[in-house]
């Protein structure tokens, strides 16, 4: 995930007081520079050695108090799976600022700051990997959970992203942002009450009826229900309600499979879905993801799988050519293929209430699509080789100038 190691020279990232010059305004928030996560996204898409990259992170913050390398350490620690000393140094890079900004594209004339709260990978919504090469000035502004946000506490911006994501964990943050970006000088984009309502359970019931789209009942279930069932007849999914990424998530088909599921999970509460099989004709799982920006609908990417739990990362897409095929055929052919559905997106875009958001789906092989997950907080990018995936070279480019196009016009309308 991140950069070509020729950039390595320019890792000396420092504090630093931005001046007047940059054109940030009257007031400028001390900042520190940051590779981000685009960075070790970047490497880790060219199969490079993300563990040792890390070991060189862990070396370098030995001997430095800079914000933006601890920050980056604890991204590299975030990647590697060392939530709990990626956490340790993200806090510390906060106590020293809590202010960042994206080595790429530091000079461009948009500025977009990000609000973000202190947690791992999924707390946030990872914008800056859409935007990565594009000319758009990224902040990043970690915001406690018991002090009031202050305008002149941050960079100065065009745009500002509400970039907290819903969880148990972050709701009592989100709760009190959305009383704070009432009246917030620059537009806000993913006011905090539209995120509130991303809860799995709301999604499920906000986008119920909609035409062509199958969205499985999701019900939120507590542990001592669970415990107490004498017998399961269901199949169904069981997560944790924390949960992202598919941790902890299992299918769930018998008693027997419920009782070992509860001996590994720990967790008081659990979100149950109803499990839809959406194999297709090869006998493949197949997920695709999709971009809504403003009721238009941009292909991400179509992963296939033997296994009924999809991850494009563990769905051997490098390893099988016959599968990228299938993919390639999908994108390029994304207009035809959208046509029966082109009136469900504008429908969902309006139910949920966000002008960008992601999809996970299936396509059931009666044309009718299957909603996984709706979620902004979901990654896109436009990292992938060129040498297996040219096809995607196109399509993601088309999303990332229409969401440029977007940000352009909020903050000229502003």
């Amino acid at each position: 995930m991140g950069w070509p190691g020729r950039m390595s020279s320019l890792f000396g990232s420092k504090l630093l007081h931005l001046s007047d010059n940059e054109s940030l305004g009257d007031f400028v928030a001390e900042c520190a520079d940051s590779w981000g996560l685009a960075y070790f996204l970047r490497k880790s898409l060219q199969g490079e050695d993300l563990v040792a990259e890390a070991r060189q992170w862990m070396q370098r913050v030995a001997s430095t108090e800079d914000a933006g390398d601890w920050r980056d350490a604890a991204l590299a620690m975030f990647c590697v799976g060392q939530e709990k000393l990626g956490m340790d140094m993200l806090c510390h890079a906060v106590q020293l600022s809590p202010n960042f900004r994206l080595r790429h594209g530091s000079d461009a004339p948009l500025r977009l700051l990000m609000l973000m709260s202190q947690g791992t990978l999924d707390s946030y919504t990872p914008i800056e990997c859409l935007l990565d090469d594009l000319p758009v000035c990224v902040f990043q502004s970690y915001v406690s959970v018991d002090q009031p946000v202050c305008f002149d506490d941050l960079p100065e911006h065009d745009l500002l992203w509400m970039a907290v994501a819903e969880s148990p964990a972050q709701r009592s943050l989100l709760y009190r942002l959305q009383h704070q970006l009432e009246h917030w000088p620059r537009p806000v984009i993913h006011a905090p009450e539209r995120m509130l309502a991303f809860k799995r359970d709301q999604v499920a019931q906000s986008l119920e009826g909609i035409k062509g789209l199958l969205v499985p009942q999701t019900r939120w279930v507590p542990r001592t229900e669970l415990e107490q069932k004498s017998a399961w007849s269901e199949d169904c999914l069981l997560r944790p309600m924390h949960s992202q990424g598919g941790h902890g998530l299992a299918r769930i088909t018998s008693k027997a499979e419920l009782n070992a599921y509860l001996l590994q999970q720990h967790e008081t509460a659990f979100y149950c879905t109803a499990f839809v099989d959406y194999r297709n004709a090869h006998g493949w799982y197949g997920k695709m993801r999709i971009a809504l920006l403003n009721g238009q609908a941009y292909p991400c990417h179509y992963a296939f799988s033997e296994q009924w739990m999809v991850h494009y990362v563990n769905a051997r897409m490098y390893d099988e050519p016959s599968r990228r095929k299938l993919e390639e055929a999908w994108m390029q052919g994304f207009e035809v293929w959208n046509q029966p559905y082109r009136l469900i997106w504008p429908e969902i875009q309006q139910r949920l209430g966000l002008e960008y958001v992601l999809l996970d789906l299936a396509e059931l092989p009666d044309g009718q699509l299957v909603l996984f997950e709706a979620d902004p907080a979901m990654v896109a990018h436009r990292m992938d080789s060129v040498e297996y995936f040219p096809y995607k070279q196109e399509p993601m480019r088309r999303l990332q100038e229409a969401v440029l196009a977007w940000l352009k016009s909020k903050a000229a309308a502003a």
